[in-house]
């Protein structure tokens, strides 16, 4: 079949509306480099996706994680920031279930129900299977190895890398093939966060 990933061809059919997320990542950005914090992709993720709807409390989540950082004499990582801003951490107003983004995905891509949980490698399966692992640590409360376990007994190390190959997805601006064709992989997530009706 067609490669699953290519890059962004020009001219796609639907137009893309920058998603609060991407604003509010932005925001984080410029606020860490304004500070002079060091902050891995996972944690402005983290702080944009699920801690923060505004700037104001970005700011606030950023002064919180630096002195946390600093009295630890330590760099700023993930678990850091979850267990740091546990108590600022954004409640949804529905908890989603990593079955859930399971349905959505598949039916989004075609595939057959419970295909992303099984050991299916080849990309038709396995592109949408990292997209559905990106979407878990993003939108459940899932552990790594929850989420690895729930998509074919993986280990976490693959949920983690799941998630890098997404963030250079979003970077090239990659297209993905979809049971409806081609499409960006931002209007993949919106679609998929209109379904789960968090976006």
């Amino acid at each position: 079949g067609p490669e699953f990933v290519t890059r962004l061809q020009s001219g796609l059919p639907c137009p893309i509306d920058l998603p609060e997320y991407e604003t509010l990542l932005g925001i984080v950005r410029r606020l860490a480099q304004r500070m002079s914090l060091v902050l891995p992709g996972d944690v402005e993720e983290f702080l944009a996706g699920k801690v923060a709807t505004h700037a104001r409390e970005l700011s606030g989540a950023l002064n919180r994680l630096d002195a946390t950082g600093r009295a630890l004499g330590q760099p700023i990582s993930l678990a850091m920031a979850e267990q740091a801003l546990v108590d600022t951490v954004r409640r949804q107003s529905r908890s989603i279930g990593l079955s859930e983004i399971d349905d959505v995905v598949c039916e989004l891509f075609g595939l057959q129900p419970h295909s992303l949980q099984s050991d299916a490698k080849s990309k038709h399966v396995s592109h949408p299977r990292m997209l559905a692992m990106w979407l878990a640590r993003r939108y459940t409360r899932a552990a790594l190895s929850e989420i690895g376990s729930f998509f074919g007994n993986r280990a976490h190390s693959t949920v983690i890398s799941a998630e890098k190959k997404v963030r250079e997805w979003q970077d090239c601006q990659a297209a993905l093939q979809t049971a409806h064709g081609k499409c960006t992989i931002e209007q993949a997530i919106r679609k998929v966060e209109q379904k789960l009706r968090v976006g």
